[in-house]
């Protein structure tokens, strides 16, 4: 199996984003961003003129989530806080705010099917679930000893899954407020000198929910973080490791998304070193054959995006966004233009479309 990308439209914002997401409905893209707004384009039309922000946090919004049904999106930013939004209308208004929903870094959102409840997870080590209507705390998940950065839902059984920094998934009972199963991933993490490094960054389930694939990096030391991206799959029913594979060389470090396309195969995205980025299409049921590596069998590998740092799939299971960096990215100031100002980072959001052929013998 092969694949062919085509980028439909490129969408250059003028200031860094963290994650962009397609509404449920498909007609709307929204990203966060270092400035503490939300940032929307439509998807219907010919043009996607930036619409009006939306405001109401106070530090980076890289956590989004969205009601299945209605025109809510839910965010959470670096300082703790989880917002909700109508993000239809022309000028949004907060629905509610809980400015200190965590204490410290929000670092992720996942909703409910029936899109009664989120969850959130953070700094603090908790997992949090919300009611969505009104923002109301309704339950504090306590069994991480570090910081939590990923959440995920299985989809038939609504069982609540958060991973953290140190490699350990846990399996949340929402009813009784307890753990029912962890998932070993320490794979993801290494303890360099004063520093942790790694942990489970994000998570997804098969689209038949059998396997929980987790990703990360297999990290090789800190400071600069240097390591390979790594996912690791386990079986939902038994918690055996059925899947382990490295993405890319030292310097690729992180699985930042993945998300499984429409066409069975897994799309992840990874960031490593400065201009250092990979979006992958995985074939999850590949063995590899003598001689071949995991990069050898992979249907599509793309190594020339700058530090991609999320992905969303359209309602529509064939498009997708890709979120990157702008080539030749530093922080130290020695990029200036002919007028010696510094040129900050951008975030280049490239919409793609796959096509699949078999391989030719």
């Amino acid at each position: 199996m092969a694949v062919t990308l085509e980028t439909i439209e490129t969408i250059t914002p003028t200031a860094q984003r963290l994650s962009a997401r397609f509404t449920p409905c498909g007609d709307y893209l929204i990203a966060g961003g270092f400035e503490g707004l939300l940032h929307r384009w439509p998807m219907t039309g010919d043009l996607r003129t930036e619409l009006a922000v939306i405001k109401g946090h106070h530090g980076w919004v890289a956590a989004i989530g969205f009601h299945p049904t209605e025109s809510k999106v839910f965010s959470g930013d670096s300082w703790g806080g989880l917002a909700c939004h109508d993000y239809r209308v022309d000028n949004p208004l907060t629905l509610w705010n809980r400015a200190s929903a965590h204490d410290g870094w929000l670092r992720a959102i996942a909703v409910g099917a029936d899109g009664s409840w989120l969850a959130s997870c953070g700094k603090d080590h908790n997992v949090q679930c919300w009611k969505t209507k009104n923002g109301k705390l309704t339950q504090r998940l306590e069994g991480h000893k570090t910081d939590v950065y990923s959440l995920a839902v299985h989809a038939e059984t609504q069982a609540l899954v958060s991973g953290d920094a140190h490699g350990e998934v846990i399996v949340w009972n929402r009813k009784k407020g307890t753990s029912t199963k962890r998932f070993d991933a320490s794979e993801l993490f290494l303890q360099h000198r004063l520093q942790d490094v790694g942990g489970v960054k994000c998570m997804v389930f098969s689209p038949d929910g059998k396997t929980l694939y987790v990703g990360g990096t297999r990290p090789k030391g800190g400071g600069n973080v240097q390591g390979v991206p790594l996912i690791i799959g386990f079986d939902w029913n038994t918690g055996k490791e059925v899947f382990n594979r490295e993405f890319g060389a030292v310097g690729d470090v992180y699985v930042h998304e993945m998300q499984f396309h429409n066409n069975g195969l897994l799309m992840a995205v990874t960031s490593g070193n400065p201009g250092t980025g990979q979006l992958l299409f995985i074939d999850t049921n590949a063995v590899a054959g003598e001689g071949e590596t995991a990069e050898s069998e992979l249907p599509y590998r793309n190594n020339k995006l700058s530090n991609c740092h999320s992905i969303s799939l359209h309602p529509d299971g064939d498009q997708f966004a890709v979120t990157t960096t702008s080539k030749g990215s530093n922080g130290n100031g020695r990029r200036l233009d002919k007028d010696g100002n510094y040129l900050g980072n951008h975030s280049p959001i490239y919409l793609m479309q796959p096509s699949v052929s078999a391989d030719q013998e």
